[in-house]
């Protein structure tokens, strides 16, 4: 569990890096400001990975709804706290595509930084 929440973090910790590369900002607070990812990356929506991808114009990863044993679906933006409160899945094939695509992302994240 600790692995998958690490690796999410780090997913997401490296996407900001390559979009404050890309508009030339310093900190998260220049995400925040940015005028078209800004209003998209509030509360939950921070945790949006498919936004920083979209922004990057990287449309290659598919990133699915997690489904949890109490019936509910975990979207992408809520991986964390599925890892973090460890929140059963219905499907484990699925966490473990959902994985394996969080670390594809992240060897794309090495080879641009």
């Amino acid at each position: 569990m600790s692995y998958k929440l690490l690796l999410f973090y780090a997913v997401e910790c490296g996407l900001k890096v390559l979009i404050l590369k890309d508009i030339l900002g310093k900190t998260t607070d220049d995400i925040h400001k940015h005028g078209v990812l800004g209003p998209k990356l509030k509360g939950i929506e921070g945790h949006n990975l498919k936004n920083y991808l979209h922004y990057l114009n990287n449309h290659s990863y598919k990133l699915q709804n997690l489904k949890c044993k109490n019936g509910k679906e975990a979207a992408v933006k809520e991986y964390n706290q599925v890892w973090r409160y460890g929140i059963e899945l219905d499907d484990q094939a699925i966490e473990n595509e959902a994985v394996r695509e969080l670390e594809r992302i992240a060897e794309w994240i090495e080879r641009e930084i």
